[in-house]
Parts: C-alpha cells; sequence; structure tokens
C-alpha cells in the first residue's frame, strides 16, 4: 500500500493503523508516509493477553470497536470521502461497520485469499460471517492475482480489479550487470522477507541443496526480521546458510548481491487455496533487483504460472531437494540462460511501476 498511496497527493487521505509503526523490526521513519496517521491499539495490558488463545475473540471485538469509533471521528473530522481498507487485524470489519454507518464508499484490496486463510476457529468464524458482506458492499474489490480474481468470480460473481504488487520507487536498483563465473566464487542465492508455513518447506528444500553440495560452493543467505534462534529452531541452518536482519533500504543492495533470488511456496500447506492464489509482495522487488529467480513452488499456483509466462523464473514445481540441486546446477553453468532470466525479469517489472498502477487505483477512487 505505501508504494500505491506515496504518489497520491499530499494531504488527500490518512492512515488508520494499528502499532506496528512502533516496531522497529518492521518498520521505520523512512518507510512512514507523507500524511496524517491515526495510530490505534489495545492498551499494552491488554496486548500482552493477545497470544492467549481463549481471550483473542473478545479482544478482536473490542479492537474492532475502538477503530470503529476512531474512525467515525477521523470521517467526520476530516470530510472522508472513501474508506480503502485491506484484510489486516479486523480493521477491514470496523470498515465494514463505519462505511455502514456512515455511507462513505468502502473499498478493500484483499493481499490475500480472505476466509481460507484463516489459521483459527475464531478467524474461520468471523470471516464467515462477514466475507460476503464485506465484498458485495464494497464499491470495488482490488486483488494482487489474476487467480485470485478469478476466485472472487467463482465464489462471489464479483469482478474484482487486479492492481498486482507495486514497486516502491524509492527503492534503489542500478540494475548492475552481476556476472557468475563457475568455479571462481560460491554460487549466492538470497532470500528476502518472513518465513511461516507457506514457505517453510521450500526454504528447508533449499537447505537440503546447499548440504547436498561440496563445501563452498553454494552458499544461501535468508535476510529476515526473525530471529536467528527461530529460524534454527525451523531447521534453517547447516554450512553456508546464513541468516540475518536488514532494514528495508537495505533490502536492494542485499538482494542484487545475490547471483539469484529464491521464491518458495510450500507444497503440503494446511492452506493450498492461499498457496494457488497468492502473489507475494516481494516479487516486484525481485524483479526489479535484475537477478535471475528460483521458484520453487507448486505446478497449480500463481506464482509458478506468473514466472513460467512471464520468462523470469526457473519453475521447480516438485517438492524434491534433487530436482532443486539440478535447476540450480543448471543455473550455474548457463550463462544464456542466466542473462534471458534477467532480461525477461526486467521487462516484467515495468508492470509493477507503482506510479502507474497508483494512478489507476486512484482512477477508481475519485
Amino acid at each position: 500500500m505505501r508504494s500505491l498511496l506515496k504518489h497520491f497527493l499530499k494531504g488527500s487521505y490518512s492512515i488508520l493503523t494499528g502499532n506496528m509503526l512502533e516496531d522497529n523490526m518492521r518498520a521505520d521513519l523512512e518507510t512512514t508516509m507523507n500524511c496524517q496517521y491515526y495510530i490505534i491499539d489495545l492498551p499494552p495490558f491488554l496486548n500482552a493477553r493477545k497470544n492467549i488463545w481463549y481471550l483473542a475473540p473478545f479482544l478482536e471485538c473490542l479492537l474492532i470497536f475502538l477503530v470503529t469509533i476512531k474512525g467515525l471521528y477521523i470521517v467526520k473530522k476530516k470530510n472522508i470521502k472513501n474508506i480503502l481498507a485491506t484484510t489486516y487485524g479486523g480493521f477491514e470489519v470496523a470498515a465494514y461497520f463505519i462505511h455502514k454507518i456512515t455511507g462513505k464508499r468502502l473499498y478493500i484490496y484483499l493481499f490475500d485469499i480472505y476466509e481460507e486463510s484463516q489459521r483459527t476457529t475464531w478467524g474461520r468464524f468471523k470471516s464467515r460471517l462477514i466475507e460476503a458482506r464485506l465484498l458485495y458492499a464494497a464499491k470495488n474489490v482490488f486483488v494482487m492475482s489474476e487467480f485470485l480474481k478469478e476466485h472472487i468470480k467463482t465464489k462471489y460473481d464479483i469482478e474484482s480489479i487486479f492492481i498486482p504488487h507495486a514497486l516502491d520507487t524509492s527503492f534503489k536498483y542500478n540494475n548492475n550487470e552481476k556476472i557468475f563465473v563457475p568455479g571462481k566464487k560460491p554460487f549466492i542465492v538470497v532470500y528476502t522477507g518472513m518465513i511461516y508455513e507457506a514457505q517453510i518447506e521450500s526454504i528447508l528444500n533449499m537447505v537440503k541443496v546447499v548440504n547436498m553440495l561440496p563445501k563452498g560452493k553454494l552458499i544461501f543467505k535468508i535476510y529476515s526480521p526473525q530471529s536467528i534462534y527461530s529460524l534454527e529452531r525451523k531447521g534453517i541452518k547447516g554450512h553456508n546458510v546464513f541468516c540475518g536482519f536488514v532494514t528495508s533500504k537495505d533490502i536492494p543492495l542485499v538482494q542484487q548481491e545475490a547471483d539469484a533470488l529464491f521464491l518458495p511456496y510450500s507444497f503440503n500447506s494446511p492452506f493450498p487455496l492461499v498457496i494457488k492464489t497468492a502473489s507475494p509482495a516481494k516479487i516486484a522487488e525481485y524483479l526489479a533487483a535484475s537477478r535471475p529467480i528460483i521458484v520453487n513452488a507448486p505446478g497449480d499456483s500463481y506464482i509458478s504460472y506468473y514466472a513460467r509466462t512471464k520468462g523470469f523464473g526457473i519453475v521447480v514445481d516438485k517438492p524434491n531437494p534433487t530436482e532443486l540441486k539440478e535447476a540450480i546446477l543448471r543455473l550455474m553453468s548457463d550463462a544464456n540462460l542466466r542473462n534471458q532470466l534477467i532480461n525477461n525479469a526486467r521487462k516484467t517489472a515495468h508492470e509493477h511501476d507503482g506510479e502507474i498502477l497508483s494512478k489507476k487505483l486512484q482512477t477508481y477512487l475519485a
């Protein structure tokens, strides 16, 4: 959303969000927007109880109530005409209530599938109760993948609007012509981002590949806000497997230092429809970095389809470390393949231009 909103007219919008901005591991001052922020969350003594499962429904209902009240205040104070909501922590439910009370136009941007991605009993109950109401109430529904657009059409007969993840133009990519020389140095594969159930299986496949090859031939670098200890507990360790953290402004640097970037999705996830329809936010950054991309994901997933269709990635659509190893060895030895993937990544990156996509979004909000 930052990549889209930064191109809006200054002072034309306000942001109502939780206290995520106060977490230095997730955001810094350079990632905040030049607009009016309204931060709301539960009081600290209640926040500490968020992880107690039987209290979560009550606390989220309380948060929805507080966000609704705050939202009504903002709508009146700032003379808001449109409400643009994402599905985050109950804020979408509050947006629905604000829309119903004020009659202001509601727009929904789905970064992911909604009901089918819920992990808890409460989450599934809430989404079943609100999803149809939310989507039918919206003047427009925006989605980040063509597969999710198709899902919404099949499930609700709603024609959603495809706006792919936008590239943040403040990220500095220099499109350097990095050349890998086989035998001269290790081949470096980089992954940036969080690691959950959706990625862990394929991440571990890459760890196995690293440990299959002679020491120093392949290096796997992971840059994640998660602690090294938590990643090691997931099994992400071994010779030539390095974990660390960089701020958002340094992400372009570590991505362009790579010989290839890794895009993983699990094959045996408890949320197969999420995997099938998902388009990760990092894809725009990966494409702009102008590096070859290695995709290890199910064959029917959107990201496998996208990489094959646009020709920017080498796709391994089986959970087989041996096949993944063979794909990497091929990439290491075939300079023509690497150049082809890089050129196609550069072409595809233009489809994620934040300024162009922001103008498209603004036409619907006018």
